[in-house]
């Protein structure tokens, strides 16, 4: 029936379920089905290749997902791979902590983003604010004057500007029906060659085991270490005309150090697998992680945890406040908020809908409730049943009393043992019994009165 307290439970059941079903969605890892721009991905672009290297090195690796700050501790190795540029530029207060945090001690892994592209989510069109200075992540880490520029390894041409970065033929960002950029990287696998590496100052010992590194044909990002801080190692790469351009670098920090790889691309799932990427990752890493040289046999040792922030990343950005619930202390708060309402509310005895009115009880004393049989009785011509269930209680009653077998209920056995006791008793009893008999034989007239004081008359003898 439909009420206004059964449509009540039913929208307090339906919002209850809707938000338990949201919570327990928002619970699982944001994967996207392996199609992130992430330490999840399986896609060309993805790079779990590179998660489970390090995880099979027995290198004690991890994903994050909680608000920017809370990874940052003791024994972690922070991984920036390829932040979204969205989040950069609009979150950039989380890079200076993060050089606070090396300056004391911490290590840094970071790749930033091509300039002007976000590989990881399709980005509106005009999204970005127009007269906003555009963040650099490693001027925020601290690292002022490194610039990324980008060239074609099979050209000896120049680099651009890092400021203005011009696409290459073929690379130019698409537009979908709905007005939307899509990025380069999700329209075709990008071309990929080979070239000879070498490696100096701290990152010298991978020179004996890097010789060629695969690396995009167009648009190759490399750091250009001319103008900024001077870094401590480097992996680069002569071209033929005799120009240097840096792949990888280090950078000392205060008590910690960043390492900054020019171009994601080279470990993601597509190109970790070639030449000598998936070395350099593992070394890499595993030198950024303090891991000593048997681990890379196999061996598990204690070192810091390898962190990939995916929070700076994008993954974990989510529209939803139920998501909140999922994390801790937030889910525990407000389970215990809902625990306490419901005890108020039940101590308070608050039901829904309108109050339900009180039945009337049928019978509100005993006197009226034996008042009734009464008149039931005498109404139905029943005195002669009354007298004689009052005359068979009555025997019933005394010969409880005296202590006699069920066989002697009757008024000679009960006066023959009561008048040992009591003649006067037994005499009454035979009185009162004679009358009631004369009653139910019908020798007198069973008026009301005479039934009443007969009756009276056989309960005095209890």
């Amino acid at each position: 029936m439909l009420t206004a307290r059964s449509v009540i439970i039913a929208v307090v059941t339906i919002a209850v379920l809707s938000l338990a079903g949201a919570v327990i969605e928002l619970a699982q890892p944001p994967d996207s089905n392996g199609f992130g721009h992430d330490s999840y991905g399986t896609r060309a672009y993805g790079q779990r290749a590179l998660y489970e290297i390090l995880s099979d090195l027995k290198m004690p690796v991890e994903r994050s997902f909680v608000p920017p700050g809370q990874v940052l501790r003791g024994d972690a190795c922070l991984v920036l791979w390829s932040p979204d540029p969205d989040v950069v530029q609009f979150e950039p207060g989380y890079l200076t902590k993060v050089a606070e945090w090396v300056r004391g001690g911490g290590t840094l892994i970071v790749a930033p983003s091509n300039p002007g592209v976000a590989p990881r989510r399709l980005v509106p069109t005009g999204s970005r604010m127009r007269g906003v200075r555009e963040v650099s992540p490693l001027d925020e880490l601290g690292l002022r004057g490194a610039a990324i520029t980008w060239f074609d390894p099979g050209k000896s041409s120049a680099p651009p500007p890092p400021s203005e970065p011009t696409p290459a033929p073929g690379t130019a960002k698409k537009k979908s029906p709905l007005g939307i950029a899509v990025s380069p990287l999700m329209q075709k696998a990008r071309e990929y060659c080979s070239v000879s590496v070498t490696a100096d100052g701290d990152l010298a010992p991978l020179g004996a085991v890097l010789a060629t590194l695969q690396v995009p044909a167009e648009e190759l990002r490399v750091l250009n270490t001319s103008t900024g801080p001077t870094p401590a190692g480097r992996i680069i790469h002569t071209a033929s005309d005799g120009t240097v351009r840096t792949l990888v670098a280090t950078y000392p920090l205060g008590g910690g150090k960043i390492t900054v790889v020019a171009d994601p691309a080279l470990f993601l799932n597509e190109s970790i697998a070639k030449a000598d990427n998936a070395v350099l990752a593992a070394h890499l890493f595993h030198r950024c992680s303090a891991i000593c040289h048997i681990a890379l046999r196999g061996e598990a040792v204690a070192a810091r945890h390898v962190v990939f922030d995916e929070f700076y990343h994008g993954l974990t950005i989510r529209g939803n406040p139920a998501w909140l619930l999922t994390r801790h202390p937030y889910g525990l708060f407000a389970a215990m908020l809902v625990l306490a309402s419901v005890l108020w509310a039940w101590r308070e005895s608050r039901h829904l809908g309108p109050p339900v009115p009180e039945k009337p009880a049928s019978r509100r004393t005993m006197g009226e409730y034996v008042e009734a049989m009464a008149n039931l009785f005498f109404r139905n011509g029943c005195r002669a049943f009354v007298l004689r269930e009052v005359r068979d209680g009555v025997l019933w009653s005394l010969r409880r009393r005296l202590g006699l077998s069920p066989k002697r209920e009757n008024v000679e056995d009960l006066a023959r043992v009561l008048g040992r006791k009591d003649p006067q008793a037994a005499g009454r009893l035979q009185d009162a019994a004679a009358g009631v008999e004369s009653l139910l034989q019908g020798k007198k007239p069973a008026t009301e009165m005479l039934v009443v004081q007969t009756a009276r008359k056989i309960l005095r003898c209890l």
